[in-house]
């Protein structure tokens, strides 16, 4: 009887030895994310989006009332605006664009981008608070460089 409880205690030293070292990998879960496709900086598909342009005599305040943004946050707008780009400014046949949320029963603007040349936008954030900022479309890089010959040489 003391023979077999022996073995029985040196087979259990003997699987621990063997299983202590040995280390389960914990699964690791990959979620692969879609990209998220970007309009100006902004995820598109979070928002219902319009485009247009403005028109000869249009104002700022009558664009942004069509859009349920009253005369108060309109003057708060072109304040946060001013040391960034004065809504003056606005040129006809310049496109903007509208970002308003989801929201079935009352959308709200939450985005508005206007181009103020080919390369360079002004976006106003009315997410949280008024956030203005200018920025620039990402420029594609050309395959050949200044001063770089395109034909064979002899």
């Amino acid at each position: 009887m003391s023979a077999t409880v022996g073995l029985v205690v040196i087979a259990g030293v003997v699987v621990w030895l063997l299983c202590r070292d040995v280390q389960v990998p914990d699964e690791e879960i990959v979620v692969e994310e879609e990209p998220v496709e970007l309009l100006y900086g902004i995820p598109k598909d979070q928002y219902n989006i319009s485009e247009g342009e403005f028109v000869s005599g249009e104002t700022i305040g009558a664009l942004l009332g069509k859009y349920g943004v009253g005369a108060a946050k309109v003057d708060s707008i072109a304040r946060a605006a001013e040391p960034v780009f004065s809504m003056r400014n606005l040129r006809a046949g310049h496109p903007y664009v509208i970002f308003q949320t989801r929201d079935s029963i009352a959308p709200k603007l939450a985005y508005f981008v206007y181009e103020a040349s080919a390369i360079d936008y002004l976006v106003i954030d009315l997410t949280d608070s008024i956030r203005v900022y200018k920025a620039a479309k990402e420029r594609q890089q050309s395959p050949l460089r200044y001063g770089t010959v395109c034909w064979p040489t002899i």
